[in-house]
């Protein structure tokens, strides 16, 4: 599956905000800065919008988030031959509550479940 999104987030955007992050990315150079992550997006069904996923307002930066059940204990870089996103993240989506799962499995943290503002029924990359 591919999907064509929009590259350039605006940097004010970015302010105060908690974005989930998927950090254990191999550091590369994105736009003359060093990446240690991916913003994750979520996309509707119809690819006509997409919203970052905002973590929930209490949760401190590079608080992890887990799937349900599921403890997280993410190796320090993923192995880039595994392709490991390609695989997982194609089973990612937003549910039509707006509730960020993998299959039938919730994201949360420890203030509860990972949603979106505005899509429901998407999905996320």
């Amino acid at each position: 599956m591919t999907v064509e999104l929009k590259q350039e987030i605006d940097l004010d955007d970015l302010i105060d905000e908690c974005y989930m992050v998927l950090f254990n990315y191999k550091v590369q150079w994105v736009d003359n800065f060093l990446s240690h992550g991916k913003i994750l997006k979520a996309i509707s069904a119809d690819k006509e919008t997409e919203e970052m996923i905002i973590a929930d307002i209490c949760c401190d930066p590079g608080e992890p988030a887990e799937f349900k059940g599921y403890p997280s204990h993410p190796p320090p870089i993923l192995p880039k031959k595994e392709k490991i996103y390609e695989t997982y993240f194609k089973d990612m989506h937003v549910d039509l509550e707006g509730v960020v799962r993998y299959k039938d499995i919730e994201l949360v943290t420890q203030y509860g479940s990972v949603q979106t503002e505005v899509i429901k029924n998407g999905t996320v990359h």
